[in-house]
């Protein structure tokens, strides 16, 4: 029963040097899905730049443009987030854990924005 109980138990997980840990991933994720919420509620029309009218046509922004963006916010170089990418994609349960951190996170900023 003993033998059980410790072989039953999770092991800690180490991350390697050059990827995120977990608080870090779920940041990066958090604002990931912020600025993807953020572009898919922009109507078509809105992102559609008329080269021809520089002054009222807003400037269309890509989803890559967003994750440039937030991993410079995060100072994170692209080779450091595609490795964090596939060390998670290849741990289902860690990358479960985060996720439930970043659904968390986004909770809990919508119920702030809805006060």
């Amino acid at each position: 029963m003993l033998i059980c109980l410790f072989a039953c138990q999770k092991r800690p997980v180490k991350i390697p040097e050059k990827v995120l840990n977990q608080n870090e991933m779920t940041s990066l994720l958090t604002d990931l899905h912020l600025a993807q919420s953020a572009l898919s509620s922009i109507p078509l029309s809105d992102t559609i730049a008329n080269p021809h009218d520089t002054i009222h046509s807003p400037k269309s922004y890509s989803m890559d443009d967003y994750i440039l963006f937030i991993l410079k916010q995060h100072d994170i170089d692209t080779a450091t987030f595609k490795r964090s990418i596939k060390f998670y994609g290849e741990r289902p349960e860690l990358l479960e854990e985060v996720y439930d951190s970043v659904i968390t996170n986004l909770n809990r900023l919508q119920s702030e924005t809805e006060k």
